[in-house]
């Protein structure tokens, strides 16, 4: 594989390498060194960069790990991460929010990401329990629904929906300062956050056994019913 590079300096078009590169920037080699800046030649400050900036896909990846383990292909971590964004965005700026107080909103922000990602993830759940349509499907499809939504709520402007009327290029409000995270800028900020979704996931997987019979027997009533 190789990256191809975009204007914004951040991958971009994944290629095969089996295709005939056409340009210097379509080289594998090329590629390879580009992927990360100089984090490639393992300059600590580069290196840190690309480790802090791919954390958030690494969790996202965790995620779909455990629904491969249950069984669950879920294609749609992009639209989730999406929607969670979007809806964490909106609640960050939103003067609806602003009765919060301090540190509270920083957490009403995160819970508002979780829950969009959650619930955009729950529309394919809902059409494979009761349609039986294939997750694969459903997910990748929902990822360009996902895609083109947030394109337009960021760009449209007649109205103006979630866009800055001020802003010269389409982008949010600024959210409210009380609803900003502390910068992490290095790994020693981040370790903690990885260590404990690490561990979360795997309490997860090494009590399933425990978790999916508890989940019995509040469902087998149900379905007795039924």
């Amino acid at each position: 594989m190789l990256i191809h590079e975009a204007h914004t300096e951040q991958a971009g078009i994944i290629w095969s390498t089996q295709n005939t590169p056409e340009t210097e920037d379509d080289k594998p080699d090329t590629a390879y060194l580009r992927v990360g800046g100089s984090a490639i030649l393992f300059f600590p400050y580069q290196l840190e960069r690309t480790i802090v900036r791919a954390i958030p896909f690494i969790i996202a990846g965790l995620a779909v790990a455990l629904g491969f383990k249950a069984g669950l292909f879920n294609i749609g971590a992009e639209g989730q991460l999406y929607l969670g964004g979007l809806l964490a965005v909106f609640v960050g700026y939103s003067p609806l929010f602003d009765f919060l107080p301090g540190f509270t909103r920083v957490i009403v922000v995160l819970v508002a990401g979780i829950l969009g990602g959650a619930l955009w993830g729950a529309i394919p759940g809902l059409l494979k329990a009761y349609t039986g349509a294939h997750e694969v499907i459903n997910t990748i499809m929902m990822n360009y629904i996902a895609l083109r939504l947030t394109d337009w709520l960021i760009n449209s402007s007649d109205p103006y929906i979630m866009r800055d009327p001020s802003a010269t290029n389409p982008a949010t409000p600024n959210v409210h300062p009380n609803a900003i995270l502390p910068r992490l800028d290095d790994i020693a900020s981040w370790w903690f956050v990885v260590v404990a979704v690490v561990f979360f996931a795997l309490q997860i997987y090494r009590h399933r056994e425990a978790i999916q019979r508890n989940l019995l027997l509040v469902i087998r009533p149900r379905c007795a019913r039924c």
